[in-house]
C-alpha cells in the first residue's frame, strides 16, 4: 500500500512539475528533442526566441548546437522578424543618406560594369575577325576593367561601415545582447541590401 501510495505521489510531482514549467523551458526541451512542430507551435503562440537558459544561451544557440537546422532556421526567422523593424527605422532614420551615397556608389558600379561588358564584348567579337586588336581598344577594356574593380571595393567596405555604425546603434537595444554578432551583422546587411533594391 505505502509503494503504490509513493507511485501515486512520485507521479504528481512529475505531472506539477512539467505543468509548471514556463514557456521558454517548452521551448528549450522541444529543440533538445528535435521536435519541430513543437517549436513552430510554441512560436506561434508567442514564446520569446530572445530568451537565455541558464547557461546563457538562446533558443537559436542551442539549435545550432545540437544541429537541428530546420530548427535554428524557424527560430532565426523569428529573430530576423523582431529586429528588422527596429533595424529599419535606425537605417532610415540615423543613416538615411548613408544609404543613399551607396545606392549611387551602385548605380555608378552597375554603369561601370555594362562599359566593361561592352568593351570586353568589343575583344571578343575580333576573335572572329581578320583584324588585329589595337592597344586602345586593350586600354579601354583595362580602364573599365579597373574602375568597376574599385567601385566594388568602394561600396563594399562603405557597406561594411554603415554596417558597423548600425550594429552600434542597435547594441543600444535592451534585446540586442541575446542575438550573436554574426546574426546582427547578417541581419543587417540584408535590411540594407533590401533598402538600396527598393530605391531608386
Amino acid at each position: 500500500m505505502k509503494c503504490q501510495f509513493y507511485k501515486i505521489m512520485i507521479f504528481v510531482i512529475v505531472i506539477a512539475v512539467t505543468s509548471c514549467s514556463s514557456n521558454e523551458d517548452k521551448l528549450f526541451r522541444a529543440i533538445n528533442n528535435g521536435d519541430s512542430e513543437k517549436v513552430a507551435g510554441l512560436l506561434e503562440n508567442g514564446v520569446s526566441v530572445l530568451t537565455t537558459n541558464k547557461n546563457g544561451l538562446t533558443p537559436l544557440d542551442i539549435a545550432r548546437l545540437r544541429g537541428e537546422t530546420e530548427i535554428a532556421e524557424l527560430i532565426y526567422e523569428q529573430v530576423k522578424q523582431i529586429t528588422e523593424t527596429d533595424i529599419g527605422k535606425i537605417l532610415k532614420g540615423k543613416f538615411i543618406n548613408d544609404l543613399r551615397d551607396l545606392k549611387e556608389i551602385e548605380v555608378q558600379r552597375v554603369k561601370s560594369y555594362n562599359s566593361y561588358l561592352l568593351s570586353n564584348e568589343k575583344l571578343l567579337s575580333m576573335i572572329s575577325d581578320d583584324k588585329r586588336i589595337s592597344d586602345d581598344l586593350i586600354l579601354e577594356e583595362e580602364k573599365n576593367f579597373k574602375s568597376h574593380q574599385i567601385l566594388i571595393k568602394t561600396f563594399i567596405n562603405k557597406k561594411v561601415d554603415l554596417i558597423d555604425e548600425i550594429e552600434i546603434e542597435f547594441n543600444r537595444l535592451e534585446y540586442s545582447s541575446n542575438i550573436s554578432v554574426s546574426d546582427k551583422r547578417h541581419i543587417i546587411n540584408v535590411n540594407i541590401m533590401f533598402n538600396l533594391s527598393s530605391m531608386r
